[in-house]
């Protein structure tokens, strides 16, 4: 239980942006206040939300691709992207370049 509460405070407190996917569904099951930013909605919003639902069609796809591989013991990997202004699922403009990196820890 200590584990599980340290596990907690380290992903809420995270200056990095942390999502956990569930390997199945490849719905969000947790992330943190980083990780809604990182996504561009509240993080309500993103709770039980598949990649179609957080990102923008070609990374939601990537993502949805690297998931899969990875739920099914695909080699750890790390993945990244760059984009313009308008790097929101719901097409609105974030008015930044971000950077993404998806990660598997093994």
């Amino acid at each position: 239980m200590q584990a599980q509460a340290s596990l907690q405070r380290v992903i809420e407190t995270a200056p990095l942006a942390i999502a956990l996917f569930d390997g199945r569904t490849l719905r969000v099951q947790q992330l943190n206040q980083t990780a809604s930013a990182f996504f561009g909605r509240p993080e309500h919003e993103v709770l039980g939300a598949t990649p179609e639902a957080c990102c923008a069609p070609a990374q939601a796809a990537a993502l949805r691709a690297w998931l899969t591989a990875t739920a099914a013991g695909g080699q750890a990997g790390q993945h990244e992207w760059h984009e313009g202004g308008d790097d929101r699922a719901d097409g609105a403009a974030s008015g930044t370049a971000a950077s993404r990196r998806w990660t598997r820890a093994t």
